[in-house]
């Protein structure tokens, strides 16, 4: 039995851009979440209030193609079961 090599270079990346969106600055989130609906986030709010990682991925699903940079770094930070920076965000958000 031998492990594929070519897998290792991928898992190290993708766990490095994973730590990299926990690292994003809050200006990138504001603009990204600005461009949604306040009733949309108001339910990204209230999925990580409740811990709810199904409805955040179901909410992830609604946004516009046009901000997959939004999706992709969500779907990360829900990957990480980092909901607490989630619900930080939009916190943010609405004290605007």
């Amino acid at each position: 039995l031998s492990l594929d090599k070519d897998l290792t270079p991928p898992l190290r990346n993708n766990s490095q851009r994973k730590q990299a969106t926990a690292q994003l600055p809050d200006s990138f989130w504001r603009e990204q979440l600005e461009a949604m609906s306040p009733a949309w986030l108001t339910r990204l709010d209230q999925a990580a209030t409740q811990v709810n990682e199904d409805l955040i991925i179901e909410l992830i699903e609604e946004i516009p193609d046009t901000q997959s940079s939004l999706a992709e770094a969500l779907r990360d930070l829900v990957d990480d079961f980092r909901l607490d920076i989630i619900l930080y965000l939009t916190q943010l958000i609405s004290d605007k």
